[in-house]
């Protein structure tokens, strides 16, 4: 087995940029650790820094779980404005026993919109509970996970 060089300290932040960039990407901490270690660092500074990677992804998945909750609650609640809006022009339109089930049909248009919002709203609390709980978990590119938000 060959000697690895010592490394400098401009060396030992271009491979842990380099191991940054393979965590963000979805690598596997496992092969990561290798390559560091292969690389020249050492065993136990390498697990010590992999750690620090991993806690920096879950955060960031954390941060788009947050995210999202915030894009659902605000989803929802429009959702229930939007209906409430859509049953009050409803019976300020129509008057008790005229004819409500042909306006009723166009009406029925106004309360479209409220339960898209809804579902949407539901969808990403959905999401922002999976990402919270189940965040650091996750695998794949964290670019690709924060693109799936929408």
């Amino acid at each position: 087995m060959s000697k690895v060089p010592p490394m400098n300290g401009f060396q030992k932040d271009a491979l842990r940029n380099e191991a940054k960039a393979r965590i963000t990407w979805g690598e596997p901490p496992e092969r990561v650790q290798s390559w560091l270690v292969n690389s020249g660092i050492s065993r136990r500074q390498a697990a010590s820094f992999l750690r620090k990677c991993m806690r920096r992804r879950a955060r960031e998945m954390r941060l788009f779980g947050a995210v999202n909750l915030q894009r659902g609650i605000v989803a929802l609640a429009a959702a229930i404005a939007w209906g409430i809006a859509a049953w009050a022009l409803f019976e300020w339109m129509v008057p008790p026993g005229a004819g409500r089930f042909y306006v009723a049909r166009f009406c029925g248009g106004l309360f479209a919109p409220s339960l898209l919002l809804a579902t949407y709203g539901i969808w990403q609390v959905w999401l922002a509970f999976d990402r919270l709980i189940f965040g650091s978990r996750a695998d794949g590119p964290v670019t690709d996970i924060e693109d799936s938000m929408l």
